[in-house]
């Protein structure tokens, strides 16, 4: 599977650059201190348009071709920082266009930065209901429902500050065929406050005919910073992507006081990317949201994240998601309720990361309703939560590997648990540890709700300890399992024996056959079924060929008689 993606990703790389070369380029200039204006504006540096919208208006004045790339070069400066009528600069119709704006590497020793304002933008003028935008591909303005196949969009060494409508909208509307591409690079988009809409907003097509191809959305080497909204609901991000390919990588988000990124019926990719330091608002779920999407993280850090709403994750909220985590760090992320994941349905495949100090109501590291987890080599240290301070479990399966748990203190003296537990499973969860440790540590019992530290609380579910895990508790009073109408097994009754306390499965419990042991069994069946086939085919053949009828079965017999 993983040659097959790779050949398609090249595939794809080869066929963008086809692409490319097979266009004509036009390069159009600007520069905000330019007095020029469209349509006759930018084919010269001397000359250059003043805005952006000037450089759109005198290409499409002066060409024909659609398929003709627009290589916008800016001069370093900051557009758009004045005054004008509502209606002069509208959305920049994008669609089926590929445009490219960067800034303009001169020899003039001009180290400005190009800086983009959304200060003075308001409503667009096309209708008192839509959303305004600076770019905008949308369907819904073309009669029966123009197909956008050839959007292409580039940023590069661009600053946004002070938008508050979206920098692109896009509406595929209902039908969305060929190869959209939208490229964020080396952007900043700092400064925003009272953000109404998404600033990069993405929206499911209405109708996903057979064929569709999923816009590629790249974010990379780029920063968002101190982005609020001044309205409290879960409905504002800095990003939206309904049926998109997401790549985010080497990117920041920090000090922002809004959703960050929200990802359904998608691909999502994020590669060397910190999050940290956000604080979305009183309605929001978390820092990222994703659902029914397929899900990578991988050498990434979120800290320092806190979450007041109830019901959301301190860094990501995942409903019904593949997801996969791979080297990732949640550090100091707080949530009222939840965890610093906090997982409704999903499937989630989590190694070699690390989940410290963090805080939560159910599930100081992780929620799981009703879930999968697969967790291998996940160091869970000092987290603190009043169910669950590593791990709260409703009506989920989790099977642990060669990971450990450990506590040396509270990182909080302020935040003490309401009934210290290191896993807490109801609803007919399952949890299952191979080579697991878990140690609590030295505290003084008056501080809490509870005098002791329970290392597995237990209702209506079911636990297995197996290969070496170990419990380790420092206080006299500390328990290490509790449980009610519980299920248990081990196969090291010598180190984990609580069949005193929960009731014990059978001696030989059933084994999971792992991937390979399932496709060797699935062979075996195969094999058999096909050689029953085979003889059966064989006996049909052979009476088949030997089908006499009753005289001539009486003429064998009466001929074999005479010859003796």
């Amino acid at each position: 599977m993983k040659i097959i993606n790779i050949i398609y990703l090249i595939l794809l790389l080869n066929l963008n650059i086809l692409f490319i070369n097979s266009q004509s380029i036009r390069t159009i200039y600007i520069d905000s201190n330019s007095n020029f204006i469209a349509p006759s504006c930018g084919s010269q540096l001397n000359q250059a348009c003043k805005t952006i919208h000037d450089a759109f208006w005198t290409f499409t004045n002066t060409t024909t071709n659609n398929s003709t790339m627009i290589d916008i070069q800016a001069v370093g400066g900051t557009y758009y920082n004045f005054q004008f009528p509502f209606n002069q600069y509208p959305p920049i119709s994008i669609y089926n266009f590929n445009i490219s704006v960067s800034r303009l590497q001169t020899t003039d020793n001009n180290d400005l930065p190009v800086i983009i304002s959304g200060q003075y933008f308001s409503k667009s003028y096309y209708s008192s209901t839509s959303t305004s935008s600076f770019f905008r591909a949308d369907s819904s303005i073309y009669p029966y429902g123009k197909t956008m196949n050839s959007t292409r969009v580039t940023f590069n060494n661009i600053t946004f500050t002070q938008f508050s409508y979206p920098i692109i909208y896009v509406n595929p509307g209902t039908y969305s065929y060929g190869s959209n591409y939208f490229n964020i690079s080396n952007v900043s988009v700092i400064n925003c406050s009272s953000v109404i809409n998404p600033l990069f907003y993405f929206l499911s097509p209405s109708y996903t005919p057979y064929g569709y191809i999923y816009p590629n959305i790249s974010i990379s080497n780029s920063y968002f910073n101190n982005i609020s909204s001044s309205v409290s609901g879960s409905s504002y991000y800095i990003f939206s992507f309904n049926k998109g390919n997401v790549t985010i990588s080497n990117s920041i988000f920090s000090n922002n006081n809004i959703q960050l990124i929200y990802g359904y019926y998608s691909r999502m990719t994020i590669l060397n990317t910190l999050i940290t330091g956000n604080s979305p608002t009183v309605y929001s779920q978390a820092s990222l949201v994703t659902g029914y999407s397929n899900v990578y993280i991988s050498n990434s850090t979120f800290s320092n994240n806190r979450i007041v709403r109830s019901g959301g994750g301190g860094a990501h909220s995942s409903s019904n998601d593949n997801l996969y985590i791979n080297n990732v760090q949640y550090i100091n992320n707080v949530q009222n309720s939840g965890g610093t994941l906090y997982l409704s349905g999903s499937t989630v495949y989590l190694s070699n990361s690390t989940f410290l100090n963090n805080t939560g109501s159910s599930g100081g590291a992780i929620y799981s309703y009703s879930g999968y987890m697969s967790i291998s080599n996940v160091s869970f240290i000092d987290n603190v939560a009043d169910y669950g301070m590593s791990l709260y479990l409703y009506s989920s399966s989790v099977y642990i590997y060669n990971s450990v748990n450990s506590y040396s203190t509270l990182m909080d003296p302020n935040r003490l648990p309401y009934n210290p537990s290191v896993v807490y499973m109801t609803a007919s969860s399952s949890f299952g540890g191979t080579n697991f440790t878990m140690s609590d540590f030295p505290f003084t019992a008056s501080q809490y709700y509870y005098n002791y530290f329970t290392m597995i609380t237990c209702y209506s579910s079911t636990f297995s300890l197996y290969g070496n895990t170990s419990l380790e508790m420092f206080n006299s009073g500390d328990r290490a399992v509790s449980c009610s109408s519980c299920n248990y097994y081990t196969d090291n009754y010598n180190v984990n024996d609580f069949s005193e306390i929960c009731s014990t499965s059978p001696s030989n419990p059933s084994k999971h056959l792992n991937s390979y042991g399932k496709v060797v069994l699935s062979f075996l069946i195969i094999s058999v079924f096909m050689f029953l086939v085979a003889i059966c085919c064989i006996i049909a053949g052979c009476k088949r060929s030997n089908n006499y009828s009753y005289s001539q079965i009486h003429y064998l017999t009466t001929s074999i008689t005479s010859t003796h």
